[in-house]
């Protein structure tokens, strides 16, 4: 089996922000995390092919306010 490569500060910052939530969810991000746009994607779309997170159904409602999306992601168990 090949190795992985290590997980970048980013993403280990992004995975034990979401492990100390109630609700467990990566989104939104937390507010030290300062990524944007194209640099937040490329970070989440890594985690989803490495089986780390998992796309949820988002809880529209504890999300009223910010840019609600359908979607959201929680690390996987």
């Amino acid at each position: 089996m090949p190795s992985q490569k290590p997980l970048t500060p980013t993403q280990i910052t992004i995975l034990s922000h979401a492990a100390k939530r109630r609700d467990r969810a990566v989104l939104p991000l937390m507010l030290d995390t300062k990524l944007t746009g194209g640099a937040c994607t490329k970070v989440l779309t890594a985690l989803l092919a490495r089986g780390l997170v998992e796309e949820v159904a988002a809880d529209l409602a504890r999300l009223h306010g910010a840019r609600a999306s359908p979607v959201s992601m929680s690390p996987c168990a």
